[in-house]
């Protein structure tokens, strides 16, 4: 959980008169760098010894894309009138001048992101600038993997991109696609008995979320429980009469106390069952929501 950050605005300076003092300054000029081949990059950007933001401009070449976003560090430096540790930091990415990434934690409060979790984000060719929330020396390190934005050509296809022909019998006849006797085409194969496998209906079984990992369910009745990979989480609940809504409890390592480590969360299955959307909150701190999704793991 402690992945999610708060949204910057400059309304916080209203609040918190140092931290408007870095923003409201003139920056530096950005650290330019180019991508131009696949491989994995780390970006940073960072608030100098003087309380001037540092950000880094980097440019993602033509036919290239970056995706596998994670925080490699990240540090909130010292208020720049107190010197004492300040109590923002986080990290903003935007494209030609609008935010698409935000990360923001202050003051201890549970922390919010924007747009997307971090690991969701997929940056194509472009021009993009990070920046770094906090105080005097405060800095965000990122890791990224850059590939070939380029769809492979399929096994086998002629240099000159034409397909191969399909083979024929002699004489130029296609070869008949195989028929059982009298001339009825072969069945398509089936399960013992002619019936298909049932797709799951209810919440029981395993899911990917995008925040707690690999998430595992058992329905009993009305009574939910289960366990996620995320911190060596754990959930339990009530499910709604119709199966469609669990309303439960989150809890993590290391003491799986609120509000810090535990806290609410309602989610809905979709019509076909195959997924979920809903929210989780810390404890019962309900000015912050998160969203959280999940899609069933066959």
């Amino acid at each position: 959980m402690n992945r999610v950050t708060v949204k910057w605005t400059f309304s916080v300076c209203i609040f918190v008169f140092s931290i408007c003092l870095i923003f409201t300054s003139s920056a530096r000029a950005a650290d330019t760098i180019t991508i131009n081949q696949p491989g994995n990059y780390t970006v940073s950007a960072s608030i100098d010894g003087s309380c001037m933001p540092a950000p880094l401009l980097f440019t993602i070449a033509s036919g290239l894309t970056a995706r596998d976003f994670r925080v490699s560090s990240i540090d909130s430096g010292y208020n720049c009138m107190t010197g004492a540790p300040s109590d923002l930091m986080g990290f903003e990415i935007e494209e030609n001048g609008v935010d698409i990434h935000s990360e923001t934690i202050y003051d201890n409060r549970p922390p919010d992101v924007y747009y997307q979790p971090l690991s969701n984000l997929i940056l194509q060719s472009g021009t993009y600038t990070l920046y770094s929330y906090g105080g005097r020396s405060a800095y965000v390190v990122l890791e990224m993997t850059v590939e070939s934005a380029v769809s492979p050509t399929t096994p086998g296809t002629p240099s000159g991109g034409t397909t191969a022909p399909t083979p024929t019998t002699p004489g130029g006849t296609t070869t008949p696609s195989p028929t059982t006797p009298g001339g009825t085409t072969t069945p398509t194969p089936t399960t013992p008995g002619g019936i298909t496998t049932p797709m799951a209906t209810t919440f029981d079984g395993s899911w990917n979320t995008d925040w707690w990992g690999k998430l595992n369910l058992t329905i009993s009745g009305d009574t939910v429980s289960g366990t996620y990979e995320e911190s060596a989480g754990r959930v339990s609940g009530t499910l709604s009469a119709d199966g469609k809504t669990i309303d439960g409890w989150w809890s993590e390592a290391p003491d799986y106390d609120p509000p810090g480590s535990a806290g609410r969360f309602v989610i809905t299955l979709s019509s076909d069952a195959q997924s979920f959307t809903g929210w989780w909150i810390f404890g019962t701190y309900t000015e912050h929501y998160f969203d959280i999704t999940g899609s069933r793991l066959q």
